[in-house]
């Protein structure tokens, strides 16, 4: 088991990612994290998600979004707070 101090299995990330995908590996470390009540890690994972899912980049500015987008992803945003 490929483990850290952080508690984080990156043998099992690695794993769910070759083989359901990056969607997956996020599933199952955000379940690691809420295992370990990590709470804002998984917050701070599900809003990484919500850009990548829209396309946008993991971080930094977002500006010069279409409403459309920008609805959307403030959306995805409050899904991330529930």
């Amino acid at each position: 088991m490929d483990m850290t101090a952080s508690g984080v299995d990156f043998d099992r990330l690695e794993q769910a990612c070759a083989g359901s995908g990056a969607a997956a590996m996020c599933d199952e470390l955000a379940a690691s994290l809420a295992a370990r009540g990590r709470w804002h890690a998984v917050f701070d994972l599900r809003l990484v998600q919500a850009r990548l899912a829209l396309g946008l980049p993991a971080t930094g500015a977002v500006d010069g979004l279409d409403e459309k987008a920008r609805e959307r992803l403030d959306e995805m945003s409050l899904a991330a707070c529930r």
